[in-house]
């Protein structure tokens, strides 16, 4: 899969809408938990830059960089993590994981939902078992009977262990399809994370004090040209604005525009997408080589409106 931007998807190439918010749900928390970001998002992002990603993927800009790294972590925590273990290779459970027997079930009901639209293999013993547990919890928790209410849950920890090995049996059989339509995937949290300038610059700065190359310093030198669709990339996202005054560059040919590392390269930043906005002229010249608070790239729908 590495390296390969045309992978060809045989299955739906619609996204499991449940199963793509959860992938942002998890980047989201992963990012912005100290613990968790030093630790699994650290060891997530290593594994996926060896595995999936462009190569120099600091040094140069790829299609395949940091936030398809960071979604392949987050689709390998909701998607692939094998449950019949209930915890990490370490022995500590996944907070981003259902742990809770009536997660769990939910969890498993949108899994087979996730498994129907791409198409998966799923037997039809595992199939009814987990229609089956999902039905009759159904009339359990729906029952006003206090009596009831105490079976839903006992019922639900009673199949706990049965149903995250339905799940894994799943995964098993369709373990190279899932990896398969896991661009589908990353390719989508990938482009939601990026479409926020502010959550952008987070991740800059998160890459450096989690421990990955730059430590404050210069470690890498600005290409000497950028790839044609960054520029477009980037124009997209900004809506032809400079990302610090606003000016609008569309509407005034004479306006310069440049391509600046949100965390600087003498401070330790790379030339990766998640790192780059479009500058005015007199904006980057200003800004040089500091740090500048980010300013939102997502438009104003509501609060506009309130005014």
């Amino acid at each position: 899969m590495k390296n390969n931007d045309n992978l060809a998807i045989k299955p739906s190439q619609n996204l499991h809408v449940g199963t793509a918010l959860k992938i942002f749900e998890i980047t989201i928390a992963a990012i912005q938990d100290p613990q968790e970001s030093g630790t699994s998002v650290y060891y997530g992002l290593k594994h996926a830059l060896n595995v999936v990603c462009d190569p120099d993927v600091f040094s140069k800009t790829t299609r395949k960089g940091i936030l398809y790294a960071l979604s392949h972590f987050a689709y390998n925590e909701h998607v692939l993590r094998e449950d019949s273990l209930y915890s990490a290779e370490d022995g500590s459970p996944s907070r981003f994981h259902p742990s809770t027997p009536e997660h769990f079930l939910w969890y498993a009901e949108d899994f087979l939902e996730f498994s129907d639209l791409h198409q998966l293999v799923v037997s039809k013993s595992c199939r009814a078992y987990i229609n089956e547990v999902s039905e009759k919890s159904s009339e359990k928790y729906e029952s006003e009977d206090d009596y009831w209410e105490h079976e839903y849950y006992d019922y639900l920890r009673y199949e706990n262990r049965r149903l995250r090995i339905a799940i894994d049996q799943i995964r098993k059989e369709n373990k190279i399809q899932l990896e398969e339509i896991s661009d589908l995937y990353l390719r989508s949290n990938s482009e939601r994370v990026f479409n926020d300038r502010e959550l952008c610059s987070w991740i800059s700065s998160l890459i450096i004090e989690i421990g990955f190359p730059g430590e404050t310093r210069k470690w890498i030198d600005r290409p000497k040209s950028w790839p044609t669709w960054l520029k477009r990339t980037l124009d997209l996202r900004e809506k032809g604005k400079c990302a610090n005054c606003g000016v609008d560059y569309f509407s005034d040919i004479s306006i310069t525009t440049h391509i600046d590392h949100i965390v600087p390269l003498s401070k330790g930043g790379c030339n990766d997408l998640v790192n780059l906005q479009i500058l005015c002229e007199t904006c980057n010249t200003k800004k040089g080589a500091y740090l500048w608070k980010v300013k939102s790239s997502i438009p104003k729908y509501i609060s506009e409106r309130l005014k």
